[in-house]
């Protein structure tokens, strides 16, 4: 299975922020998300990727300063993502972000 990772940090506007992003390629055709962050402060966030195209993922509600979800897309291929940036939005601003890598099995570590 195809699959990429974006660890996800929150910057100087909310530090506490930490969390992961996941994507597999399914064999229908359809890449799975799933969203796992902590240390949010409101009830919802706007969540895209940006790099030249823009993707825009559903908003995250949050639930004691969590948010976790699941989703299918097929708006969305690996290789058109990958080493480009996800953003966590609260209030207008970005709060927290990561950059899309690639999986590499066997290893302990995600290629560039």
């Amino acid at each position: 299975m195809k699959m990429a990772v974006a660890y996800i940090f929150g910057n100087d506007e909310a530090p506490g922020i930490i969390g992961m992003v996941r994507f597999y390629v399914l064999n229908d055709g359809y890449t799975r998300l799933d969203v796992d962050i902590k240390g949010l402060a409101l009830k919802k966030y706007s969540f895209n990727i940006k790099n030249g195209d823009s993707y825009i993922l559903p908003d995250l509600v949050t639930s004691e300063g969590r948010a976790r979800m699941s989703f299918y897309t097929k708006d969305i291929s690996i290789n058109d993502i990958l080493a480009k940036k996800i953003y966590l939005e609260g209030d207008n601003k970005v709060v927290a972000s990561g950059t899309i890598r690639k999986v590499v099995y066997g290893k302990k570590s995600y290629s560039e």
